[in-house]
Parts: structure tokens; C-alpha cells; sequence
């Protein structure tokens, strides 16, 4: 009886979050008197108590979805972070145009026009959306511009099956840009309003599944605007397009479930002497092919690009790792001739980032590599362990670069 007459109290005032709790406590309890009636039943008789328990539990259950249908939908707060190589004015610009999202950010955007133009500087500018994750239903809603920033960001709002308030926020780190998407938002999809109090934790999942989406595409678009020809951009590869059918959502469940929570970066360093020239040692190094010379864990490298090594270079890499197989789309993020060189996956089977610093020591040249793995949480336990293991193939793979090289049977490229 409390719980209905919390309930009952809550609607008065308005509450209709409190009222959908009492509700449902209320429908718990004739669910477990039916239990208790099911499993005492030579203790507990009568017609009587078996209608009111079975009273009390549909009466929960309609409460609680009126009050689901009358209140106010529940409310999504993210906050989404991405880092990419390129110009800010790239990224910013990129961004900005949605009509062009459903070019890169294919698994997501099905459609995006613009239905109004905005003033000089873009504000007022509406947008109508039609777009899905990994879950079987699609939304449809209008963005409008409210604030303009170029190239740190801007502000919208949301109308339609989404309503709420979004906005980018886009600043320069170096080579890099970091970007952060914050969202507050509700839906009016019954499928939100009526299962959220349950499905909550699957609907968010798929937010961030989207998300992860979007960062892969941004970095395919920025290699495509960095790329020196025509045929250097049509060799970047596509984004990933929608989810078709049940194997896909399936593969995309089990990838919500890796990601799920925080996951953990296995950082490796390794610093190597060569007595050899840093001109040679870099010119062999900075050639990406010549990485299966040295590195038995490689199994395939090849260059995507076209044109001499440099930023916005790609290539491929296969490699072979704690009884895995890891495949790389690699993109070259910083490029210092005879000096430095670093790279980023586009697309993979783990996120990466590495780097080879190359500088004239006594006696020859110094050598030092850092890598980066983002690795699923579900390892995160084993991180130190991973790392360990990890890191002496690295060891190995430089101390046969040193002998290769000092041995002279290997030679920089002309």
C-alpha cells in the first residue's frame, strides 16, 4: 500500500519519475505475493488473495507505463572525445557541413540537407536528419545552428524523434586537434520512452558505438584532403557503411561489449644504438615496406598511397601478436625528414599510435620507438602483463635491424 500511495502522491505533484518508481514497486510486490501464493500454496488459499495479488500487479504494470507515456522522456547526457592529425580549419570544416556526413560518417547519417539557410555567419541554419547505430530503428530529427565559433565549434538544437541541445568543441593540440561532442538529449520514440528505465545501459552503448564511427570517418576524410592526387584520394579507403542484417548488429554488439566501460593503453618504448649513419639508419626505417625485413611479426605491408613518404601517406600492415592477428590501416601523422616519423591507425583491429625518433649519437645513431595500444577493457586486468610480452618482440626486432644494418645487408633505399 505505501508504494501506491507514493505513487499516487508523485502524480499529484507532477513527479512523474518518482510515480513510474512507486509504480513499479508496487507491481513488484503483486508479482512477489503471486510467487509466494505459487510456491506456499498449501498455506496460502483463497480466491481472494489470489485476486488481489493479481489486481495489485496489473495495476503496477499500467501505472507504471501511464506513467512512463505522461511524464517527461527520459534525458541522455554524453560527452564524446576524439584526437585526429590535421589542420583545425580541416577538421572544423568538416564538421560544419552537414550535408556532407552521410559521405564520411556512412554507418550512421542516412540522409542530411539542408531545408533553410542561416545568416552570414551560418546561425539559424536548419537541418533535417534521418540516422541509425548498430540497433534496428532509425530517427529522424531537425538540427538547427545557434552559435557559431569557426573553427573552435558551434551550438545546436535538436527537434523531432531527438530533442535536446548538442554542441562541438574543436581546438588545435600541435599536429594534432582534439574535439569533444557534448549532447544533452531526449527522444520521443515509444521504444525510448517506455524501455529506457531497462534498456537504458544498450541505447547509450549504442550512442558511443555511433561515435566510434565518427572518428574513423573524420580521419578517412582528413587523409582524403591531405592526399597529394587524385589517386592518392581514391586510395583511401571508405568508412564502414550502415548495419545490414543480423550478422552485423551482432559483430557491432560484440564490439559495444570490448568497449564497454574504460580500456586501458599499453604504452611500449624501446631505445636501440646503430653504428650507422642517421641518414641511412632513417631513409631504411621511414620506407615501410622494408619493415618485413626486420620485424618476423609482420606478415604484409602495403603502401595505399601514392608519391613519395610523408604526411597523409597510408599503408597497410598485418601483424602477428599474441597469437592474433592484428590488421592496420596506418596513416602518417608527422613527418621530419632524417629525423622523425609518426603514424596512426585509420581504421584496425585495436586503436594505435606510434612513433620512430631518429638522432646522431656517439658511435652511430640512436633509435627510439613508441607505441601506443588502446586495448579492450576486458583485458585491462592483464595490462602489465600484455605489456611485458609485447615489448620483447619489439627488443628482438630491433636488435636484428642493428645487426642487419651494421652487417651492411641491409642498404637505405636511393
Amino acid at each position: 500500500m505505501a508504494w501506491g500511495i507514493v505513487a499516487a502522491h508523485a502524480a499529484w505533484e507532477g513527479d512523474w519519475r518518482r510515480a513510474h518508481a512507486g509504480l513499479v514497486g508496487l507491481m513488484m510486490l503483486g508479482l512477489l505475493e503471486l510467487i509466494v501464493q505459487w510456491r506456499f500454496a498449501d498455506d496460502v488459499r483463497g480466491i481472494g488473495f489470489a485476486t488481489a495479488t493479481v489486481t495489485l500487479f496489473l495495476l503496477g504494470a499500467y501505472g507504471s507505463v501511464h506513467a512512463l507515456g505522461v511524464g517527461p522522456a527520459p534525458v541522455y547526457r554524453y560527452v564524446n572525445r576524439w584526437r585526429v592529425a590535421g589542420r583545425i580549419e580541416d577538421v572544423a570544416s568538416i564538421l560544419r557541413d552537414g550535408e556532407g556526413y552521410p559521405r564520411w560518417w556512412r554507418a550512421v547519417y542516412l540522409e542530411a540537407r539542408t531545408v533553410r539557410q542561416g545568416d552570414a555567419r551560418r546561425i539559424g541554419e536548419v537541418g533535417r536528419v534521418r540516422a541509425r547505430g548498430f540497433l534496428p530503428y532509425a530517427v529522424e530529427f531537425e538540427v538547427r545552428v545557434t552559435d557559431e565559433r569557426f573553427p573552435h565549434g558551434y551550438s545546436l538544437v535538436t527537434d523531432g524523434e531527438l530533442q535536446g541541445k548538442g554542441e562541438w568543441r574543436i581546438e588545435a593540440d600541435g599536429p594534432w586537434v582534439d574535439v569533444e561532442s557534448h549532447w544533452s538529449l531526449s527522444g520521443n520514440k515509444p521504444l525510448w520512452r517506455y524501455t529506457s528505465f531497462l534498456l537504458r545501459p544498450l541505447f547509450e552503448a549504442n550512442h558511443h558505438w555511433t561515435m566510434r564511427r565518427g572518428e574513423e570517418g573524420l580521419r578517412l576524410e582528413l587523409a582524403r584532403r591531405v592526399a597529394p592526387t587524385a589517386q592518392a584520394r581514391a586510395a583511401v579507403a571508405q568508412a564502414p557503411g550502415p548495419v545490414h542484417g543480423l550478422g552485423d548488429t551482432v559483430r557491432a554488439f560484440a564490439e559495444v561489449l570490448l568497449h564497454v566501460g574504460r580500456g586501458t593503453t599499453v604504452r611500449l618504448s624501446h631505445t636501440t644504438l646503430i653504428r650507422r649513419p642517421p641518414q641511412d639508419v632513417f631513409a631504411f626505417i621511414a620506407r615501410v615496406e622494408n619493415d618485413l625485413l626486420w620485424q618476423s611479426e609482420i606478415s604484409e605491408v602495403t603502401v595505399t598511397s601514392n608519391g613519395p613518404m610523408g604526411v597523409g601517406s597510408t599503408f597497410r600492415e598485418v601483424r602477428r601478436s599474441l597469437g592474433h592477428s592484428f590488421v592496420w590501416e596506418m596513416r602518417v601523422t608527422s613527418w621530419e625528414a632524417g629525423r622523425h616519423i609518426a603514424i596512426e591507425s585509420v581504421r584496425g583491429t585495436v586503436p594505435y599510435r606510434g612513433s620512430r625518433e631518429v638522432a646522431a649519437s656517439p658511435g652511430g645513431t640512436q633509435i627510439t620507438e613508441i607505441s601506443e595500444v588502446q586495448m579492450p577493457w576486458v583485458l585491462q586486468p592483464f595490462s602489465r602483463w600484455i605489456e611485458r610480452a609485447s615489448l620483447a618482440p619489439v627488443v628482438a626486432a630491433y636488435e636484428r635491424l642493428r645487426l642487419q644494418m651494421e652487417a651492411a645487408e641491409v642498404s637505405a633505399p636511393p
